[in-house]
């Protein structure tokens, strides 16, 4: 006869039928919910907050754990109704024989779905704060051990946390949506709590390639496409790779002390181009932002240090202009992104400044303050508008003030700012001298601008708004000419000036020749011209700048007055 046709072996199935039986049972017939009450007491007097267990389930399969279903931490007084935190699931798993000598070993702790909703109000307060109740600590007898001792911890798993922020407006009554991240996944190693430095002995991984981070001002969530953060030695840090839409960017981030958690970094990207950008800026929704205060110091506008680092992009393109060697010193706080300092090459030139970008706006506007030196103005203008290659040159230098929300649609179309600027040592098309003012010219023979003008300065204030660049005061000193005019010009490329300017010239090429000519008629010719420079002195000529960049024109739009 076979052994599995055996008596024993028949009767030994039956065991382990029944014991399986048994075990599937037991969590029925040796219910432990009838505990959840004094749980839920303890932790509430522990943390002084509403909290909801729906269900506690004890298991002996495929291990002896323990799981809490549906845990709730409910928001405290002065915030909406509604839960700070949501756990699914909690599943416990315990060592079995420690238990007869009183110790809680727990050999595993999965969590799984988490929700974190963080809320900060307009007085500053946020809906995370622990509030215990006052208790006097129970005294007990000398040498009395605990009746129960949790020894060790093995491996933790936290699976599919999503973290969200806002701003509560109790005056409103509504929430203004900040931030959410989710996708969140860690892996954490044995923990020994009868080490007092336990927390320090902590090793765990985290993949961050789940990861994705959404704003109201994104149609698109920032991604980690690549990633991994290490925890070990109180300390955590990694590689990533960030992705949103197109564009992408390399980094590393280090955390030296994960009790006081400031994170330094680097990223570093090829190419950024801002229309892509702005391309994916989502409408503003309604009820987003920081509310109507624009921020606060809640959640989602705390001014705590988050992270510190450098940034680097190879080019950076505004449409139809670029720059290269972006380099910044960044400084990440949970309400604002500080720049301080920046340096840009700009066309032959270079650009030095700080920005400020605030992000408990969906707008997130950002102010620059930058100083321009050196920058070769016929490269700029022939990358703003190739038909304009060669019309104007010089070195441009600016102290420069711009305003511009990173989360508008159109940026060039909402930058605004001030400041001054000069073009040095360059040259322009010269003025269309026509009539009146030709004829003087050559009645005081003097020479004037034809074709390309020299000057030494042109300069002045300016303002940005409406897509053009106004200024007030602008001088122009250039070889027979001094000029002060005020206009604007557009992003569209169009000129719209007018002005006054003193005509100096000269002794002109006809008047070099008399000096060489002893006839009667050269010399009375002389003499006039010489008479009349002396009566009539200079020149002042109104006129006008319109057309394009591509096709200036420079028109006469009164008479010519003579100045002594």
């Amino acid at each position: 006869m076979a052994w599995h046709q055996s008596k024993w072996f028949r009767i030994l199935v039956v065991l382990v039928g029944l014991l399986l039986v048994a075990l599937l049972a037991a969590p029925y017939l040796l219910s432990i919910d009838r505990y959840r009450s004094t749980i839920v007491e303890q932790l509430e007097k522990e943390t002084g907050r509403d909290i909801e267990i729906e269900k506690l389930r004890l298991h002996f399969l495929p291990g002896l754990h323990v799981q809490v279903v549906n845990l709730r931490v409910k928001n405290p007084r002065g915030f909406p109704e509604g839960d700070t935190v949501v756990v699914e699931s909690v599943n416990i798993g315990l060592a079995f024989w420690p238990l007869l000598k009183r110790q809680v070993e727990i050999s595993s702790i999965g969590i799984d779905d988490v929700e974190i909703n963080l809320l900060g109000n307009e007085q500053g307060q946020t809906n995370t704060g622990l509030r215990r109740r006052a208790r006097p600590a129970a005294k007990k007898p000398a040498g009395e051990a605990p009746a129960v001792e949790v020894t060790r911890v093995g491996a933790v798993s936290v699976s599919d946390v999503k973290i969200s922020s806002g701003t509560f407006w109790s005056r409103e009554r509504r929430i203004y949506p900040a931030w959410e991240v989710k996708g969140i996944n860690l892996e954490v190693e044995g923990v020994d709590l009868a080490n007092p430095q336990w927390l320090r002995k902590l090793e765990a991984g985290v993949d961050l390639s789940t990861i994705e981070v959404t704003t109201p001002s994104l149609k698109e969530p920032l991604r980690f496409a690549d990633g991994e953060i290490e925890v070990k030695n109180n300390a955590a840090g990694g590689d990533f790779t960030l992705a949103l839409g197109e564009l992408r960017a390399d980094g590393t981030v280090k955390v030296a002390d994960l009790e006081k958690p400031v994170a330094d970094f680097t990223l570093k990207m090829e190419e950024l181009d801002v229309s892509q950008v702005a391309a994916l800026a989502a409408e503003k929704p309604k009820g987003a932002g920081a509310g109507p205060g624009g921020g606060g110091e809640g959640a989602g506008g705390s001014g705590k240090l988050l992270a510190r680092g450098t940034v680097e992009v190879g080019k950076i393109i505004i449409p139809p202009l670029s720059a290269e060697n972006v380099k910044g010193n960044v400084r990440l706080y949970g309400n604002r992104l500080e720049v301080d300092p920046f340096t840009v090459d700009f066309y032959g030139g270079r650009t030095q400044g700080t920005a400020y970008v605030d992000l408990a706006q969906a707008a997130m506007p950002a102010r620059v303050n930058a100083r321009v030196q050196g920058v070769n103005v016929a490269q700029a203008v022939a990358a703003a508008s190739p038909g304009a290659k060669g019309k104007l040159t010089g070195t441009f230098e600016s102290d420069a003030r711009l305003n511009v929300p990173l989360g508008a649609k159109d940026l060039m179309g909402a930058l605004t700012g001030d400041g001054t600027f000069a073009v040095r040592n360059g040259t322009f098309p010269g003025m269309n001298l026509e009539g009146t003012l030709a004829g003087m010219a050559k009645f005081l023979q003097m020479e004037v601008p034809k074709g390309d003008t020299k000057f030494s300065y042109f300069g002045g204030d300016f303002r940005i708004a409406s897509q053009r660049v106004h200024s007030r005061n602008l001088d122009l000193k250039a070889e027979t000419l001094e000029a002060s005019l005020g206009g604007s010009f557009g992003f569209d490329q169009t000129l719209s000036y007018t002005g006054s300017g003193l005509l100096t010239g000269k002794p002109s090429a006809e008047q070099q020749q008399q000096k060489k000519d002893d006839n009667p008629l050269g010399g009375l010719r002389r003499v006039f011209g010489q008479v009349a420079r002396q009566t009539i002195g200079q020149m002042r000529v109104p006129f006008s700048v319109t057309g394009t960049f591509q096709d200036p024109k420079f028109l006469l739009v009164g008479s010519p007055t003579p100045v002594r």
